[in-house]
């Protein structure tokens, strides 16, 4: 097992952790404040000054979008999909 299907695992089990917690925490009708978690949220809005230091709108478009509407369980089950991929390409 290569470093990148090490870091696909890692990702998918928070992936996957993120994602049950919020499915859990949902059936039970609690106030749960990992409802809307996305990397701004995780990051405390950090991210900001890197979307805006970009020098082409689209890339200041995709990278907004994956900081702020694209839910954390799903950029890392999307991570964990690439390092998968990657660990495969890189096999030694």
């Amino acid at each position: 097992m290569n470093n990148f299907t090490l870091t696909g695992c890692v990702l998918g089990a928070g992936g996957a952790g993120v994602f049950g917690y919020q499915g859990l925490s949902s059936i039970m009708d609690t106030n749960n404040v990992w409802h809307d978690y996305t990397l701004a949220s995780v990051t405390n809005d950090r991210v900001a000054g890197i979307i805006e230091a970009m020098p082409a709108e689209f890339m200041e478009q995709g990278l907004h979008y994956l900081a702020y509407d694209l839910p954390l369980y799903q950029l890392l089950l999307a991570g964990s999909v690439a390092f998968f991929l990657f660990g495969a390409i890189f096999r030694k």
